[in-house]
């Protein structure tokens, strides 16, 4: 169960519940499926009438869960939203916008120890080029180009990306890539996951029951939950 106003973060930007609801889609979101952060939908069922826990994370961001609501921790293990404690750490989803105005996710698993580009290697990774991946089955291979069919950086559903399949010019860009290297795994060294910060019973009580269509951990304010699972 998730609150009403719990922010999803989709494809094509982040999205309150209650929005998704009412507009009756499935959009498409950001999962984890115990290797890598891949791509999965939900759907949302109906209203409900609940006693929601209020998580307030060490970024000073806000997560509200059904009690029964499992969140995964940093070793993946789920816990009941109930039983949470303060300093607890949890497996976390960092976005951000780099300088060109692209999506950036950090990988919080080892998938990108082995993509075939340098620039997969790093952490940091290009929201658009892991739903590559998801798209085409496979690693993005030197030469690989993604293109956003409507020209929104900021839009990464899967309709939106048109992916050209061509053979490398040219493979030797290691020295462009080392400083952002260095730096991406300095990143992930200071920032390895949330920590919850406090804990509260909220009284609102207003939540809706959610299931994930493919994979079964969404991505929630920055840390992932695990939900009922449906098959395509």
């Amino acid at each position: 169960m998730l609150a009403t106003d719990t922010i999803i973060p989709t494809l094509r930007g982040d999205r309150f519940l209650s929005d998704i609801a009412d507009a009756g889609d499935n959009p498409y979101i950001f999962t984890w499926d115990g290797k890598r952060v891949t791509v999965g939908r939900i759907r949302v069922g109906h209203r409900l009438r609940g006693i929601p826990q209020r998580i307030e994370l060490d970024d000073g961001s806000e997560v509200r869960l059904g009690p029964n609501t499992k969140v995964l921790m940093c070793d993946e293990v789920p816990v009941p939203a109930s039983e949470l404690v303060v300093d607890a750490s949890l497996l976390p989803l960092y976005m951000k916008i780099n300088k060109q105005g692209y999506f950036q996710y950090r990988e919080p698993g080892e998938w990108h120890k082995n993509a075939l580009t340098t620039r997969d290697k790093q952490p940091w990774r290009l929201v658009s080029r892991m739903v590559a991946e998801w798209k085409l089955g496979r690693r993005v291979r030197p030469g690989d180009r993604v293109v956003f069919r409507e020209k929104d950086r900021r839009n990464c559903a899967p309709e939106n990306l048109l992916i050209e399949q061509n053979e490398p010019k040219q493979q030797k860009q290691t020295a462009k890539w080392v400083k952002p290297l260095l730096k991406a795994d300095r990143l992930v060294r200071e920032f390895k996951n949330h920590k919850v910060g406090d804990l509260h019973v909220d009284i609102s009580g207003e939540m809706f029951s959610i299931k994930g269509i493919g994979a079964a951990n969404l991505a929630v304010g920055g840390i992932f939950v695990c939900v009922d699972k449906e098959a395509f």
